[in-house]
């Protein structure tokens, strides 16, 4: 969960799931945290972008500040912790196959 480019992903995905009403009611738990996520990312997030396009906004900005970035991903992982948004959500850690080799073998 430590890398930027699959942190801005699931939280582009949390905050459009926040506003698609279509979706099953994630209940008081996942609402609080979408409502979390969203208090964190939209005053980074232009007008014109907010909330089709967050994703370059949101990057710099967990680049330019480690404490941003820190907020952010335990906004993340608290939705992970709650089944009704995990389901919809990537697996954090991406799965090695054996014939894969890991990037730090010869």
């Amino acid at each position: 969960m430590t890398d930027p480019a699959f942190l801005v992903r699931v939280a582009a995905m949390l905050v459009a799931r926040a506003f698609r009403r279509e979706e099953p009611d994630p209940g008081d738990d996942g609402r609080r945290a979408l409502e979390r996520l969203v208090t964190l990312i939209r005053p980074v997030v232009p007008d014109e972008a907010w909330p089709a396009d967050i994703a370059p906004a949101l990057r710099a900005r967990l680049d330019a500040e480690p404490a941003y970035a820190v907020a952010v991903r335990a906004a993340v992982l608290k939705a992970y912790a709650i089944p009704a948004l995990a389901r919809y959500l990537p697996d954090p850690a991406p799965v090695v196959r054996p014939h894969q080799q890991s990037p730090d073998s010869p």
